[in-house]
């Protein structure tokens, strides 16, 4: 059967999709300007035809199909971790994860398995510790959620960048301060070779630029009389 590029375009992506999410795989969709969250039922289809043609999936809690370009599958594995690997997540990033689920959840038991409860106290305890061995805290678990540490993090973290602009701009201005400095000996030093009468002039033409430059008028003959006098 010839497709057309767009419909192909579909099928390439059913077929991507069904590669890599295995029905029951956690998905997120946008719907209605939400996000929401699901599981995927069977496999991924195309209805319609021509261009009307659309790859979709079906998703728990929805009734309809949801198109596959709204959809964003959650990997099953954190940090990229291999479904068959021993290894773990690292573990400031595990904490903001329990942290975000337990924000979310709320208080209290979130499964029993054959009469093993889980709590969400259990996973803020663990999260606490992670996260407070992974940031150096040390203040006790019991004045110090996940969400205040995260607090404190992002308050010493503006004051690192308050601190960092404070050297900065004392930087700036010790340099401008040596600039000026350089400058008046230079001045100093030239006014040092002038002869008095030469001084004088000096000092009057400086006097009048200042004084053109704030809207008065120029020296008198008197005021440089007194200068050269000196």
């Amino acid at each position: 059967m010839n497709y057309t590029d767009f419909e192909r375009q579909q099928l390439d992506a059913v077929r991507d999709f069904n590669n890599t999410c295995l029905p029951g795989y956690w998905v997120s969709f946008e719907l209605h300007g939400r996000v929401r969250y699901g599981q995927t039922i069977g496999d991924a289809i195309v209805v319609g035809r021509g261009d009307d043609m659309r790859a979709v999936v079906g998703v728990t809690g929805y009734d309809h199909h949801v198109p596959l370009s709204e959809v964003t599958v959650i990997p099953q594995q954190p940090d990229g971790i291999e479904d068959d690997s021993r290894d773990l997540p690292e573990p400031a990033a595990a904490a903001e994860r329990v942290r975000d689920y337990t924000t979310e959840f709320g208080d209290g038991i979130l499964n029993v398995i054959d009469g093993h409860p889980l709590y969400a106290r259990d996973l803020e305890a663990l999260a606490r510790s992670a996260w407070a061995k992974a940031h150096g805290v040390t203040a006790p678990a019991e004045n110090l959620t996940c969400v205040q540490a995260g607090r404190v993090r992002g308050d010493n973290e503006s004051l690192r960048r308050a601190n960092q602009a404070f050297v900065d701009e004392n930087a700036r201005l010790r340099n401008n301060l040596a600039y000026l400095a350089g400058e008046a000996v230079d001045e100093a030093e030239r006014w040092a070779a002038l002869r008095p009468v030469e001084a004088g002039q000096a000092l009057k033409a400086l006097i009048d630029a200042v004084r053109r430059t704030a809207g008065v008028g120029v020296a008198d003959g008197k005021h440089v009389g007194q200068v050269n006098g000196q």
